[in-house]
């Protein structure tokens, strides 16, 4: 192989190799570990952010480095009316209430649902633990849309690939770190990867995508609070 094709052979293989480096590893963990994140301890807030931040910097540094680029072109735009800053709490409302209703309905007709306290992969019930909580999920935001949206489907469309299997395969990527929740985590996450991804393509716009995806999860790490709530109080 020369080096024009060792070069290019590389390049293309680039995205994945940085899934295997970044994001594979904690995928593992999870499904050997099956553990329940506890958001009540303080050491979760400190390993986090000793692994999150420094993939934070490495992605922004893999975006600078792009050749032909600037960080616009990968989404790093401020929003251009006010309205746009609604935006973010308007689709994670939207897609949150979708969330709550596929899991509270079965439990309201009395289909043997289980309770979303015992099946849920985190853990809350001190509320002095929020605050942190929604920082990390910020920069989970971030981070992964770094990623998945923004490295990824920018990536790929530069080298040729149409707009729909970008999303497809960004999605599929993008919801495997959710095996260890089981099938019906795993649609949803690639459900909203492909929300997230048509959202991106449209606006172009990071910020507004990252704080969607933080104010989802958050959202339902609150949800989950006030259930924690209600069962200790029956």
């Amino acid at each position: 192989m020369n080096s024009s094709k060792r070069e290019s052979f590389f390049r293309a293989a680039e995205p994945l190799l940085i899934f295997f480096v970044l994001y594979f590893p904690t995928i593992l963990q999870q499904q050997v570990g099956g553990g329940i994140l506890d958001f009540d301890n303080p050491f979760l807030y400190l390993t986090y952010f000793a692994v999150a931040v420094p993939q934070f910097l490495f992605l922004l540094w893999l975006i600078g480095k792009q050749p032909e680029s600037s960080f616009a072109d990968f989404g790093f735009r401020k929003p251009e009316t006010p309205i746009d800053w609604l935006m973010p709490a308007v689709v994670a409302a939207s897609l949150f209430a979708v969330i709550v209703a596929s899991v509270l309905i079965p439990r309201m007709f009395g289909w043997g649902a289980p309770s979303p306290v015992e099946t849920a992969p985190f853990s809350i019930t001190n509320a002095a633990m929020l605050l942190p909580a929604f920082l990390m999920f910020l920069l989970t935001g971030y981070t992964e849309e770094l990623y998945f949206r923004s490295y990824l489907l920018t990536f790929w469309s530069r080298m040729g690939l149409p707009m729909s299997a970008s999303l497809l395969f960004s999605s599929i990527l993008f919801a495997s770190g959710h095996l260890y929740q089981g099938w019906f985590a795993v649609a949803t996450i690639f459900l909203l990867g492909i929300v997230l991804g048509l959202w991106y393509f449209a606006l172009k716009n990071i910020h507004l995508i990252a704080v969607a995806h933080a104010l989802f999860n958050f959202l339902q790490l609150v949800f989950l609070y006030f259930l924690h709530i209600s069962v200790a109080a029956n």
